[in-house]
Order: structure tokens, then C-alpha cells, then sequence
């Protein structure tokens, strides 16, 4: 990796005698890059595959003003590879073609479209570093990767929408908030089909903040954030006087001495 030498978008790399300098091009696939390059006898302009999409699903736009100076300025030789150049009219954009895979499988009746997503290297490091900071700013992933901070912003959006990531959450510490107290409550229910009904009464409970229907003795099984013991009394009262609920059992949680998820997620990002 010694030898391996990183270029920005739209950044030059000079051998000398020959100077070259990366334009963004846009196609169906990420970050696509023109070559201006900068020799004794003139200028070259090596274009790649590429097509003018003015939505790219992958990447940045393309860089039309500095294509409009390059012209300008004149070139020697230009070397183009795009399968529809001599075409007239415009190619389509991709996304168009997600648009039209969209309206194609939702007018689809019992059909099942199975894809398992795969994540390379640098959608990885994302996520890893937004699971350890769902804060960090794009900008400072970009400048880890190398590459443009719009390149972060479309591969997050991709995920968002494969409902990889769901919406970003905020951490309290409820020591400093006055909540240090926790306990599990376990409910009894008169009848399991009033599940439904008691956990929409747990809800109206700001301090019941995690409840799980579970197989075993206990129907309902919460979780409870309180002030102190008096408080936490007063938490259990309420679920007690739910109707449909029979009993309920208490433990106090002494310490929470794990309450991690990070090491889960990254776990599960490894595999995928």
C-alpha cells in the first residue's frame, strides 16, 4: 500500500512530464472518472464509459462546467467510450430505472422478490462509524475514506432505504436526569386475549419503557425507569390497576451492568 497514492474527486496527480486531472463523470456505477491528461504535445481527454445522468443513484454529478472549460481551451485528442454517442436524444437516468423497477414489482400480486444486501469495505466503515456516533459528521467519514463527503450522503441514503438503518437515536444519561432507578415488572392477565388492550395502557405510561409478550408465567414482561423506590411504587400501582392485569412481580435491578448494543451491530454488519 506504499505505492498506493489516493486522489479527491476531481483532484490531479502529476507524472511528470504528463499532468492529470480527474473529472466526475456519471454511469451506473459509483464515483466514474474522466482523465484530462496533460502532455509536451498537448492536452488529451480520455472520458471512460460514461453518460450524463442529472440523477445519479451512485456518486456525485457530473462536473458539465469544467467539461464546458475543458472544451474551451481545446484538446489534441479525445478518446471516448460510451455505448450511445452517436445517438441522438438522451440516455436514461437510473433513476428511472429504479422508478420503473418499483411500478413493475408493486403491480406484481403474489410474487416474492428476494434480495440479500451486500455491503463492501467502505459501506462498513460507515457504519461503524455511526454506530459508535450516529452524529458524526459526514464530512469527517468522507476525510477517513478518502472519499466525498456526497458519496457518504448516497451510500446512508442506500441503506436508509434498504431499511438497513432506520432513522438515527439519542442516548440520555439517566443518572445525571434523575432515573437511576430501574425494575422489571412481570404481569399477569386475567386472559391473553386482553394482551392487546393492556400493553396500549402501558403506553399511556411514559416511565414503562420496554414491554415484551413472552412465553413462560409472566403474559407481559416491562421494564421501568423511576426517581426511587417511592416512585417506582407508584409506576407499579398503575400497571397493577390496569384492567385485564391479575398481579404482577417485581425485580429490582441492582446495577445495569451491560447495556450495549454496539458490539451486536457490529457484529451483524460483519456478516452482511
Amino acid at each position: 500500500t506504499k505505492f498506493l497514492k489516493i486522489v479527491q474527486l476531481n483532484g490531479t496527480v502529476n507524472l511528470d512530464p504528463f499532468k492529470i486531472e480527474y473529472i466526475t463523470l456519471t454511469h451506473s456505477i459509483l464515483e466514474p472518472n474522466g482523465l484530462r491528461i496533460e502532455t509536451p504535445a498537448g492536452v488529451i481527454l480520455h472520458t471512460g464509459d460514461w453518460k450524463i445522468d442529472p440523477e445519479p443513484l451512485i456518486g456525485e454529478k457530473i462536473n458539465s462546467d469544467r467539461l464546458k472549460e475543458i472544451g474551451n481551451e481545446g484538446v489534441l485528442a479525445m478518446i471516448c467510450d460510451s455505448t450511445n454517442v452517436f445517438s441522438m436524444g438522451k440516455a436514461g437516468s437510473e433513476l428511472d430505472v429504479r422508478k420503473s423497477l418499483l411500478n413493475i414489482m408493486g403491480s406484481l400480486k403474489k410474487r416474492i422478490v428476494m434480495a440479500k444486501i451486500k455491503l463492501d469495505d467502505t459501506d462498513h466503515f460507515i457504519l461503524d462509524m455511526l454506530i459508535e456516533n450516529t452524529r458524526t459528521p459526514f464530512t469527517d467519514i468522507a476525510k477517513k475514506l478518502d472519499i466525498s463527503a456526497g458519496t457518504v450522503h448516497v451510500r446512508v441514503k442506500k441503506m436508509e432505504e434498504s431499511g438497513i438503518i432506520t432513522g438515527s437515536s439519542l442516548t440520555l444519561d439517566y443518572k445525571k436526569l434523575g432515573y437511576s432507578f430501574i425494575a422489571y415488572v412481570g404481569v399477569f392477565l386475567y386472559k391473553t386475549s386482553q394482551t392487546q388492550f393492556v400493553l396500549e395502557r402501558l403506553k399511556e405510561i411514559p416511565c414503562v419503557t420496554v414491554a415484551h409478550v413472552t412465553t413462560g408465567k409472566f403474559n407481559i414482561y416491562c421494564k421501568i425507569r423511576a426517581k426511587n423506590t417511592s416512585h417506582a411504587k407508584d409506576i407499579i400501582y398503575q400497571i397493577d390497576d390496569i384492567e385485564g392485569v391479575t398481579r404482577t412481580e417485581t425485580m429490582i435491578s441492582l446495577e445495569e451492568s451491560i447495556n450495549d448494543k454496539k458490539r451486536l451491530m457490529h457484529s451483524i454488519f460483519k456478516d452482511i
